[in-house]
């Protein structure tokens, strides 16, 4: 809640910002397990077994509707309203910061990223790229090269942490 108070903080004092937000998803390992906070649409996604699964749920209006059955997935795609977030940093009502527990396990992937890929690049691909062989770097570049193509309308960010397998020791 700290960062949000700076950010209110930094609206006061410069107004042409005052209708501003962000949004953040983190991942954080300590003693007592693995763990992710997460506000806004930002998203955290796992492959696992070189199968991706979104872990988080967009805090957005459009998440909402989709959710409640009020609009199709075709139609959350291109609403006018698919930025209208309902939670995020700078936010004088933020009601919660999403922190749970996170199951991680050796040989999992886990990419953070903003809706900058999410909006231009699909899953499947998104899937594909992180299975393929290479390290987090080259699939980092590739899927922003994808992004970018599609349009990059947005700010492209992705943070990849590779949990490596165990190895037995010779």
């Amino acid at each position: 809640m700290d960062a949000n108070e700076g950010i209110l903080e930094d609206q006061k004092i410069n107004l042409e910002r005052r209708d501003m937000g962000t949004t953040a998803v983190l991942i954080a390992f300590r003693d007592d397990g693995a763990w992710r906070a997460h506000v806004g649409d930002s998203r955290l996604y796992r492959l696992r077994s070189q199968q991706l699964e979104r872990v988080t749920e967009d805090h957005t209006w459009v998440a909402r509707a989709l959710k409640m059955g009020d609009i199709d997935p075709d139609q959350a795609k291109v609403h006018p309203w698919r930025h209208v977030l309902f939670q995020c940093l700078g936010r004088q009502d933020l009601n919660f910061i999403e922190v749970e527990s996170l199951d991680a396990q050796p040989g999992d992937t886990f990419m953070m990223c903003s809706d900058g890929l999410t909006e231009e690049v699909p899953d499947n691909l998104i899937e594909k790229i992180l299975a393929s062989q290479g390290d987090c770097d080259q699939q980092a570049a590739q899927l922003i090269e994808e992004a970018k193509n599609a349009g990059g309308s947005d700010n492209i960010t992705i943070v990849l942490v590779d949990l490596a397998e165990d190895t037995p020791e010779s």
